[in-house]
This record gives C-alpha cells, structure tokens and sequence, in this order.
C-alpha cells in the first residue's frame, strides 16, 4: 500500500470516529452514522473503546455528577447496538463486536458501578425495556438510581434536564429511520439548498420543482412523525436546517400544506381514518413547540398557510388545515386568547374573489364551510352580524353568497334574527329583506310545516313596508309552496285591488301598485292549485284599466295543466272566443288582439280535447293573422311526442374536482344506487369503472387492475377530469359477485395514497437500478410470490418505478412498495 492509500485509509477511519462521537451526542441519526459503524467493525475494537472513552469523560465534566460514569458508558455501547436492531448492520457481527468493546471498556468503570454495568450489557438484546428512540435521552441501565436524563452538553441546553420514558422500538421507527436517511440522500442529490436557508439564498418553495417540493414536503413530515418531545422536534429541525431545507415558520407549513392530496375527507370520518402524514406532522410542529409563544406562533403561521392555500384555489387542503386548526384550539395547545385573537382577525386574509367562487359552486359548500367556520366573523353569527352593518354593497353580497353557502343552519339562524327584529321600534328594512332573501334562497327542510315561518315574512308585505321588502317577501311567498303562502297572495292581490280602485286608501303610488300586483299574481299563479288558478283568472278577466292589464298577468298560467278544472277551461275558452274577430257583412271587426295571445298563452299548458279543437279552428280562421301563427305554434308544442328515453342516462355527472372522488363515493354509497361510474380524463378518455349494488361495490375496474386494487389505484394516480353515474338493474359483465361497503375500501385507499407519496420520493418515476448481489426480500405485508419475481425480472432488464406498474396487474402503491423495501434492505441501489 503507497502512503495515498495509508492516507485514505487514515481520513476514512478518522471520519468514522467523528461520526460515532456525534451519534453518541445526538448529532446525526443512526442510519447516517451506519457506514461510519461498518468502518470501524473492521478495525481493532480498542479504537472505538477509546473514542467511547474519550466521549464519556466530556460528558461526565459537562454534567458534573448528575449522571453515572457508567450510566454514559452503557448508553454509548446501547446506541452502536441499536444499529442491529435498526437492521442497519448486520446483528451477529456487531454482537461480537459489542461484546469485544464492552469487555474493553468495564476497567474504566468505577469500580462501585462496574458489576451493575457488566449486567445490564449482558442484557442487551434481551429486553427492550430501556429503549427510547430519542436520540437527546440518555438510556440509563436497569438499576441505576436515577431515572433517565438528557444530555445537557449533547442538546445545547446547559441548565435545563428532562424526563424520559421507557419507549418499545418498533419496525415502523425502525423503518421511518431508513426512509428519513435515504429522502435525506435524495435530498442532496436532487436540489441544491444553502446550507443556511435564513441567508436568502436557498431554493425557495416557488423556485423548486413539484418533485422537490414533494422530496422536502415528505423530509419534515418524517421528521415530526420520528419526534414525542420538544427537544426531538426541534433537533430533528435543526438537521434539516443544517441540510438547506427551510423549516422556519410559515415556510415549512406551507411546504406540508402543498404536499396534502388535494380533496377532503368524506364528512363525518375523521375519527375513522387516520390522518395524512403532512397533517399530523403539522399537528407535531404546534402541539411539540415546547414553549407557549413559539405554540401561539405555529398555530397563527398554519393558519397562515392554510389561508393561503385558500387563495391559491385549493379549497380541499386548505380544509383539511383548518379542520386541523380546530382541532388543536379544542385540545387547549395553544393559549385560548390567541386562538380567539387569530379566529377574530384573521378573516381578512382570505381572497374574497376565491370565497365568491367558492360559494357560487354548491358541491363546494361542505368544504367551505369548513374553512368559514374557524373564523369567528364568518361563522353563520358572525355574518349576519356584518350584514346587519355592512355599508359596501359588494361586501353585503358577498356575505349573503357565503350565508348560502352555510346551509340550513344560516336559514334557521335567518328566521331568528327577522323574529327578533319585529320587536325592534325602528327595525332595518334592508336587513330584513336580506333576512328574507335567504329563507328564499337556502333550501328549506322536506316536508316541514313553515306556517309561522310564512306568517313571519307575511308581515313584511303590510302597508306602508317599502316597497323593495314587500317585492322580496312576495317572492318568498311564491316559493312557500304551502296553504299558508297561497292564502297570504291570495290576500294580497285582493287588497292591491282595493287600494288602486280607491287611491285615496293607498300609502303607495298606483305604479307601484300595479308592478306589486303583477308580481304577486305571478307568484300565486305558479303555484298551480285549484284555489290559486281561479283567483288568477278571476283576476285576469276583470278588464279593470285601473288595475294595469290584468289580461296580460293570465299568460303566468301556460306553466300550468289547468285539466284537472274544466270549469275554469271553458271560461278561458269562452273568454278566447269572444276576443276574436267578427265578420260583419263580410268585413272583419277587429278587437284589441293582445287579449287573444295572452288567452293563448294562458291555455298552452293544457291538453284536453276542447282546446285543441279551439286552437285549429282559430288556426284555419286565420291563417294569415299573428294570432292564427300562435294557435297553429301552440298545436305543434301540444301534440309534440316526447323524445324516447335512452338506454342508459346519466343521473348524475359533473366536474370531479367539484366534488372530490372520496365525498362522491361516498355521497353513492349513502344513496343506495345501482350502476356504473364513469371516471373521465379531460380529453374524455376513460380512465376508471366503479360499479354499485345498492350502494355497495360491486367491482370496479382501472386498466388491467379489478376489484379493490382498482379503487386504490383511482386515488394513487389521481387525474382530473369528469364522471357520470349511469344507472342501471342489469348486472355488470364480469362482476365480482359479492358486493362490499365502499368507505372502508375509500379509507384504505387514502392511506395508500398518502404511503405512496412517500414512496414515490424515495423511488422516484423514471429512476432506474441495479442489483447489488444482496438476495432481495419481500416486505411482511407482501405474500404474492408471482408478482414479487414479476418485479424482479423486470428489475433485471434495467425497468424503472413507473414501467414496473405498467407490466403488473396491481395498484401502484404495492410495486412502489416493494422497491422501496428493497433500496432499504440494499438488494437494489439507483443508478
């Protein structure tokens, strides 16, 4: 070997021992000091003893006599065991070597501690009571007399001590350990970070790509999963932090906010399903602060992010954070004065032009409600507050779209507050009428007796009401389709009549009057009742020039199929008849000819016998006349045959992204339909089959990939795009024969799909590999032996991630999987 080689050999060596001493202090993770170990197995154990020695010594000066000599020692031996059982070396090796060090390093015990120590690492590997994966605890020896401390000196917190637990290791630690070190090394090998990000010259979120941003997104949710304390968070942040990644503040939340799927979970579920990693991870970042104002800091930069996320039109991810930020004020993380402050103050923020979009579309409401209800002035109380004192018309509108769009509960907020205002001598008008406009607007409940409700608004349509809230509460009062509104305009159209033959009983002008009267006919004519129809023609035909043109209100009737009331079809057609025009010694006497288009009208809506032989007889009297076109065009409409109805229509359809694929699974299994689902992309290629039985699954099909796995893969790779729902009572070709529960099968498929983001990172796309010669093995959860070697082989011929889901009949996040596993264990490696 020339002096190079010696010198090569002399940095390798020198740098595994600097490793090992920042392991033993916390430094680094046990996966990033692993190669550093494996160096040093092949040197003489007395070199690593001495380096141990040398660490405890420091230690021990650092924290004076609160720890054990003996204490430090085991816990330094305990971590380079660790390194077996994180599968990170190889066990029976280091064993031996554990064993070597251990019997090196006893002499330099205290003689009063060494046969404790001597017991406790005999131990090792026999028990995991003293395990803690957290790497500023100091693990202590079973008998020692003290309970565990942190290392002071190691955490950079002179002065300060902490309390840890025994904790059981388990393979999901062990596994986040290996997939935080290799998203690490794609990390530094993929995106050039500052390693200061605070310098302002890191990569910020809009410079990077979505591939970076998903690797940095998924490093800081791996790293809160892998904290319990305070003290781990924040050195978890600072290695990241040391690598370039900006985990400061409202950067890093909103990092995780753009790495959550972008749809909700089905309503009601939460407590069913178990959060996405970016949500618990921010959940960590708030809830582990350590300190109250760093707390209150969190919470209002997650709140940040989340309104941000709101202004960018993602309405799914910014509801998912705020359903998270509800969650956190209920569980008291953070002071109450500050969440009030924030929900108080915070609304500004949000883009009013994304709200009005938002509220414009009804399949968004349940998301948006979401987001609305954090903040105290939206909340169903807190925007009938504003409108009450809004002056900006832009803003009352806005209030009003967004009081829609909080449903039923706004509507019986609504009737409350118009209640209320009865008692107040100088009530608001305007506001009353917008109380009105949304008892309108929001759907009431099926089947519920409003009668009071429409007494209620009845009173808003008495002299002397101006006349804008009596126009709103009349049209209220045509979409009460109950008696109650029926006998309100049937009473109002008797008093407008009476104030316009006798003006002076009148607080309104005669214009006024006429333009109420022909909105409240109008609004009793559409509702289509017996009682309704007659009082509208009896107003119709009274021919008072005093009333406006009362003939002209009967035309609100061609909405309506008045055969059910021939006495009320003969007087129309009597009516008709006597408004045509005469022939008198062979001339024609013509009438006022509007009266004839307006009875036309009237009648369009009714097929009995009698009026079509009243339309072609007008039809071939005058053929030449308008009003002889207008029976002829009313004939055609009459005896139009409907269209056939085709084999299969859409009973529902619409843009996916409205609805979210998880809420439309779900909104049809609730449903109870029978049919087929058809998933679109947006140049209208088919992209996934789901079909039900009586709401259940039926089978579902996504390429080659059937049943369950094709629902998976729906959420996996997800598309935007369209979908219809055809129904239908004939079995589906090929079906599975037992149908099952669908949500179960949605909550797995969010869990995959959250696993695969993860996955897709450390395995990226296009990436390629080559085998290492180390015998590859299948995770626990995979026991489909085909498709194991089906991947291998095509591992072989040199395929990447996304060509071995192409050639295997199986959801993505199953093959992704298995590389990953496989990257992990070493049998394969990337090119």
């Amino acid at each position: 070997m020339d002096r190079s080689d010696e010198t090569a050999v002399d940095t390798e060596i020198r740098e595994a021992l600097y490793d090992l001493q920042r392991y033993l202090s916390d430094a680094i993770p046990p996966l990033m000091v692993s190669e550093s170990l494996e160096v040093l197995t092949r040197c003489a154990p007395e070199l690593t003893a001495s380096q141990i020695h040398s660490w405890v010594g420091a230690q021990n000066r650092g924290l004076g006599v609160a720890v054990p000599v003996s204490d430090y020692f085991f816990h330094a031996i305990k971590k380079i065991h660790m390194l077996g059982e994180y599968d990170l070396l190889p066990r029976e090796p280091l064993r031996r070597f554990v064993l070597e060090i251990s019997r090196i390093v006893l002499p330099y015990c205290p003689a009063e501690d060494r046969e404790l120590l001597r017991s406790n690492l005999q131990r090792l590997g026999e028990t995991d009571a003293v395990l803690s994966t957290t790497p500023e605890f100091l693990y202590r020896q079973i008998g020692a007399s003290e309970a565990p401390l942190a290392s002071r000196v190691a955490a950079g917190l002179e002065g300060t001590e902490s309390v840890a637990g025994d904790v059981t290791l388990s393979s999901d630690v062990a596994r986040g350990l290996r997939s935080f070190a290799l998203l690490v090394d794609r990390l530094q090998r993929t995106v050039r970070l500052s390693p200061n990000p605070t310098s302002g010259s890191s990569e910020s979120i809009e410079s990077m790509t979505p591939a970076q941003n998903e690797l940095v997104g998924q490093l800081l949710a791996l790293a809160a999963s892998s904290s319990e304390t305070p003290l781990e968070l924040n050195q978890h942040l600072s290695q990241l932090r040391g690598l370039g990644v900006n985990a400061e503040g409202s950067q890093m939340f909103r990092q995780l906010g753009r790495t959550l799927p972008d749809w909700a979970l089905p309503v009601g579920s939460v407590e069913n399903f178990s959060e996405p990693k970016p949500v618990a991870a921010m959940h960590k970042y708030v809830s582990l602060a350590g300190d109250p104002a760093e707390g209150a800091a969190r919470f209002r930069e997650m709140v940040l992010a989340a309104v941000e996320q709101f202004n960018e039109g993602s309405l799914a991810r910014s509801a998912t954070m705020f359903q998270l930020a509800e969650r956190i004020a209920n569980e008291k993380n953070v002071d109450d004065i500050v969440v009030q402050t924030v929900r108080q103050r915070s609304h500004d923020q949000l883009d009013p032009e994304k709200m009005r979009q938002f509220a414009e579309s009804n399949e968004k409401h349940a998301l948006l409600r979401g987001v609305l209800n954090f903040f105290t002035p939206y909340t169903t109380q807190g925007l009938l507050a504003g409108l009450q004192t809004e002056e900006k018309r832009d803003r009352r509108r806005l209030s009003l779209a967004l009081l829609e769009a909080q449903g039923p509960e706004a509507r019986t907020a609504a009737l409350q507050w118009l209640e209320t205002s009865f008692s107040d001598p100088s009530p608001d008008r305007y506001f009353q009428r917008n109380l009105v406009y949304l008892l309108r607007r929001i759907t009431p409940p099926d089947q519920d007796d409003r009668t009071p409700e429409i007494e209620a608004v009845a009173k808003l349509t008495a002299p002397p009401m101006p006349v804008f809230l009596v126009k709103e509460a009349i049209a209220y009062l045509g979409q009460a389709r109950q008696e109650a509104g029926e006998r309100a305009l049937v009473r109002l159209v008797g008093m407008y009549e009476r104030m316009l033959l006798r003006p002076g009983d009148s607080v309104y002008d005669a214009e006024d009057l006429r333009v109420l009267l022909d909105r409240t006919v109008a609004a009793m004519a559409r509702f289509g009742t017996t009682s309704s129809v007659r009082a509208t023609v009896a107003h119709g035909l009274k021919r008072q020039p005093l009333l406006g043109d009362t003939m002209a209100r009967l035309t609100d009737l061609g909405s309506q199929d008045l055969s059910s009331d021939p006495a009320t079809v003969d007087l129309l057609l009597k009516n008709l008849r006597s408004e045509l025009p005469m022939k008198v010694l062979g001339f024609v006497i013509q009438r006022k000819s509007d009266n004839v288009f307006y009875l036309l009208e009237a009648l369009s809506g009714t097929q009995t016998p009698e009026v079509r032989e009243a339309l072609e007889q007008i039809a071939a009297r005058f053929p030449d006349h308008n009003f002889g076109h207008a029976a002829e065009k009313t004939l055609s409409a009459l005896g139009a045959t409907p269209r056939p109805a085709a084999a299969a229509t859409p009973s529902l359809s619409g843009d996916l992204e409205l609805f979210g694929l998880p809420n439309l699974l779900q909104t049809l299994s609730e449903a109870g339909v029978n049919g087929l689902l058809v998933l679109k992309d947006l140049n209208d290629e088919t992209t996934g089959l789901i079909a039900f039985d009586n709401g259940k699954l039926l089978d579902a099909q996504v390429g080659r990939i059937r049943g369950n796995e094709a629902v998976y893969q729906l959420f996996e790779r997800p598309a935007p795009g369209t979908f219809s729902f055809v129904t239908r009572r004939d079995p589906v070709p090929g079906a599975e024969t037992t149908a099952r529960e669908i949500l179960p099968i949605v909550f797995e498929a969010m869990r995959r799909y959250d696993e695969f983001r993860q996955a897709s990172v450390i395995v990226p796309d296009d990436v390629a590999f080559e085998l290492t010669g180390i015998r590859p093995q299948s995770p626990p959860e995979e026991h489909d032996a085909s498709m194991i070697r089906a991947i291998w082989d095509k591992l072989r011929s040199g395929a990447t991630a996304s060509q071995c889901e192409a050639d295997v009949a199986t959801d993505a996040h199953r093959v992704r999987r298995l590389l990953v596993h496989w990257v992990e264990q070493g049998a394969i490696q990337q090119i």
